[in-house]
């Protein structure tokens, strides 16, 4: 059983449940699903968390705006799409989940009948969640950009870190590999999790709750879908910044390149998977400084000072 599992299995055993310690050790499986050695790191588990929290409460807020534009006082899947809108590569693999999440939901008949605040319900229980952010997206694209797929590039990150766990998943023992697929399977939006999820995201650092707008929650299981996708886009970039230090010294032009995505054609072969120490702090903490400082990233702030735009840059979109 891997650290990651026993560490879930502690903490689902106290009472109250420490919420925090709970979405540490469930990031901590996600890291391992998306290329992180098999216990990966309690101290950049820690700091991937506190970035993925920022993150999204930023996201919240500035869905919050978008909801106050709308003239709606809940947000839902709508105000989410709207700020997904620029990256048509992120926001169709988005829908592509969306999808995934219909066929579950037709297959176990959770249609969140069941909600406590009407307003937190399912905004049209018959209606499918892809068809929702299809409607929305119609009424917001005039030229039909969003919605059209015969031009949309293909999704190279998503196909690198399938490439990435394909060769990882090589080299394990049977019992090794059960646990690489439930690591691969760790998720912020099931029925365990989903709850825990809320709460972590009001949980402040001093132990208080900070409160968040009302939410639907399906724009909660978008969140979540978010988050995974924030873990696993951090992976990416620290996977990448290993990958230029052990560079070798007289390669002297690449080393230069700025690089915002990790290839899978530099993937470790099975030996080096096996023996690779597991990504420490200060490579999520260039990583991330990296992303920002990048021309060839969304954002061209040329700034070493990460610690005032963690929560005002968004990964996700």
């Amino acid at each position: 059983m891997s650290g990651a599992e026993n560490a879930t299995e502690a903490v689902s055993s106290d009472e109250p449940v420490n919420v925090q310690a709970y979405i540490v050790s469930k990031i901590q499986s996600m890291m391992y699903g998306f290329g992180d050695a098999q216990v990966p790191l309690l101290e950049t588990a820690c700091l991937v968390g506190n970035i993925v929290q920022q993150q999204m409460r930023s996201m919240i807020n500035h869905a919050s705006d978008v909801a106050a534009m709308r003239g709606v006082k809940t947000i839902g899947l709508e105000e989410f799409i709207f700020l997904m809108r620029k990256d048509r590569v992120k926001l169709h693999r988005l829908l592509k989940y969306m999808d995934m999440k219909d066929v579950k939901n037709k297959v176990t008949g959770i249609l969140d009948e069941d909600a406590e605040d009407p307003e937190l319900a399912l905004d049209t229980p018959n209606r499918k969640l892809s068809q929702i952010c299809m409607d929305f997206l119609s009424s917001i694209d005039s030229t039909g950009e969003l919605i059209h797929t015969g031009d949309l590039p293909a999704d190279i990150v998503k196909y690198e870190r399938q490439v990435r766990a394909e060769r990882t998943s090589r080299t394990l023992d049977r019992r090794s590999y059960v646990e690489f697929v439930n690591a691969r399977c760790s998720s912020f939006t099931n029925m365990r999790s989903g709850s825990k999820f809320r709460d972590w995201l009001q949980l402040n650092a001093d132990g208080s709750h900070s409160e968040l707008p009302k939410i639907t929650n399906n724009a909660y299981d978008l969140l979540g879908y978010l988050a995974y996708e924030t873990v696993a886009q951090l992976v990416d970039l620290a996977l990448l910044v290993r990958q230029d230090e052990q560079m070798r010294a007289g390669d002297a032009i690449s080393r230069y390149v700025p690089g915002i995505g990790y290839s899978a054609r530099h993937s470790l072969d099975s030996q080096q998977i096996e023996t690779a120490a597991p990504l420490t702090p200060a490579e999520v903490r260039e990583a991330v400084r990296r992303y920002w400082h990048s021309p060839m990233g969304s954002s061209l702030n040329f700034t070493r000072n990460i610690t005032c735009q963690v929560d005002t840059k968004l990964f996700c979109c």
